[in-house]
């Protein structure tokens, strides 16, 4: 892609929650968007891969069984592979996450919430933007 992309606007362009957004598949990678407010995200864990949390607008916090990280805009966490977690919020907040392509939602654990397969939020997952 050799395109600006401005990911807040990016954001505008949906309002459900709890449903990530492909942004951008890159490389072996896809880079996602999702709004999440509440606790309807269950405890889960990606057995094969790491998951990066990157809070782009709102707080979030990211429990583990042995910690749980408050996160605000700009801040950003990594769940490491096999680590059981969920995320929580009171506010609606942005979130972009980074993935591998085999990533599954909501690891193994199934819910109302789980998705089988991701929407591409961007026509030919291209972005465009005013310059």
């Amino acid at each position: 892609m050799n395109r600006k992309l401005n990911v807040s606007d990016c954001f505008d362009m949906f309002s459900d929650t709890f449903t990530p957004k492909v942004l951008l598949d890159v490389n072996d990678s896809r880079i996602m968007l999702v709004k999440i407010i509440g606790d309807k995200i269950p405890w889960h864990c990606h057995a094969n891969e790491d998951e990066l949390l990157w809070v782009m607008k709102g707080n979030i916090v990211v429990h583990t069984r042995t910690e749980s990280v408050h996160l605000c805009s700009g801040e950003l966490y990594m769940v490491a592979k096999g680590i059981e977690h969920k995320v929580t919020t009171n506010e609606l907040a942005q979130v972009l996450l980074i993935e591998s392509k085999s990533f599954k939602h909501t690891g193994e654990t199934e819910s109302d919430i789980t998705q089988a397969a991701f929407e591409y939020l961007l026509e030919n997952n291209i972005a465009t933007s005013p310059s």
